[in-house]
């Protein structure tokens, strides 16, 4: 590897080669970060905004921190810079914020002129983010979370313990959201369960409606599909 001893001398002043160095390697660097997250992410559409947000973010970084160097005040007026500007854009998924992070802590190291920190950094996370793709981890929390709902006599009870006999029998992960209660024409009492429940196997839909169709007094059987973080 390159020596950059040269080129970590951290003064207020950096030389003009210094900052052509640092900026260089934020951008290329961040650009292989960028590449991973592409290649990596489950998202069926990669924003573009985001990825070069990564990019950009990270020479950012390192134009800041080659405008502090060592400067105590600067820092200071940076910080009070910086809390004037409101960030208002939500990252709900962790790991496009661990990316982004990532992102930035290249620049920085860029710009305190640590290249080897950087550079080893980067390749360091892109490999395990690349090994992260091929483990059980990168599916993990992100199944298909049904909502069930069916109404029962309140008093049925063996209808019931059937029906959280088939919920055991095919579903992996059970929560019971809420029960509701009503009286129909006939002044029976029904009782609406509200369930979010897992399946153990894709498929296991079908067979686990067939048989609770098949339980009796059950009525107005409804499951319907979305595919979310998984927060049972």
């Amino acid at each position: 590897m390159f020596d950059f001893s040269l080129l970590q001398a951290n003064t207020d002043n950096p030389a003009m080669m210094s900052v052509v160095y640092a900026m260089l390697f934020s951008f290329l660097l961040s650009i292989v970060v960028a590449f991973t997250y592409e290649k990596t992410s489950r998202d069926l559409f990669v924003p573009g905004n985001f990825v070069q947000a990564m990019i950009l973010g990270s020479m950012a970084a390192a134009t800041v921190m080659l405008a502090i160097g060592d400067s105590l005040a600067r820092g200071l007026g940076m910080i009070g810079a910086l809390a004037i500007i409101h960030f208002r854009t939500n990252l709900r998924d962790p790991r496009n914020i661990i990316f982004m992070f990532a992102s930035l802590a290249i620049g920085i190291s860029c710009g305190v002129h640590g290249y080897n920190i950087a550079f080893i950094g980067t390749v360091a996370f892109c490999t395990v983010a690349f090994l992260l793709k091929w483990t059980p981890f990168s599916t993990a929390g992100h199944h298909h979370v049904n909502v069930l709902r069916f109404k029962l006599e309140t008093e049925n009870v063996v209808s019931e313990q059937q029906a959280l006999q088939l919920l055991s029998q095919y579903c992996k992960r059970i929560q019971h959201w809420r029960s509701d209660y009503e009286t129909n024409a006939e002044g029976v009492l029904k009782t609406a369960y509200n369930y979010r429940v897992v399946f153990k196997k894709k498929g296991d839909e079908v067979d686990f409606l067939r048989a609770l169709k098949n339980v009796e007094s059950i009525e107005k059987i409804d499951l319907s599909t979305r595919s979310e973080p998984e927060a049972l």
